[in-house]
């Protein structure tokens, strides 16, 4: 009977032992405005985009961000309005993706908690904002950008 009580223990101990921790995944959802005008005010930046990507490649982008602009197109010019890339290293490096809604809301679901580099491409504005995010186990980050129109045309984009 000790023997069978004691196997049982062991095997129970040996089975929580080796269990594997499940971190279930988070969310990103981000509304994305712009200024419109002062009779208008805020409007839905539909068709915006958000990237998410990893840090390392954000750190990166955000050290080479002086010296280009993001178009809402995807591709990057420099400040002679020549086009550098055309949205290749933005396009391909990313992780996760998405476009604003009619609401002007874009949503990531099942991101694996974690630190991560997101940019936001306005499509009613010539500009884009860089942010650096944490996405926790089982929880939703809500995000707000409103692009002004006064930052439109800086090399480093406009702050989150």
């Amino acid at each position: 009977m000790r023997k069978i009580t004691f196997s049982i223990i062991l095997v129970a101990t040996l089975f929580s032992a080796c269990k594997k921790e499940l971190k279930e995944p988070g969310a990103i959802e981000v509304t994305i405005t712009y200024f419109y005008n002062n009779f208008f005010g805020y409007r839905n930046d539909v068709g915006a985009k958000i990237f998410v990507y990893d840090p390392a490649v954000g750190k990166q982008m955000h050290l080479d961000s002086m010296s280009v602009i993001f178009a809402r197109i995807g591709a990057i010019y420099d400040r002679n309005g020549k086009i550098i890339d055309k949205g290749e290293f933005l396009e391909t490096r990313y992780l996760f993706t998405a476009e604003a809604n009619a609401s002007g809301v874009a949503h990531i679901g099942n991101v694996p908690p974690g630190k991560y580099f997101i940019l936001a491409a306005s499509k009613g504005r010539f500009t884009y904002s860089t942010k650096n995010i944490e996405v926790l186990p089982g929880e939703t980050l809500h995000l707000t950008k409103n692009f002004g129109y006064l930052f439109e045309w800086l090399p480093q984009g406009e702050s989150w």
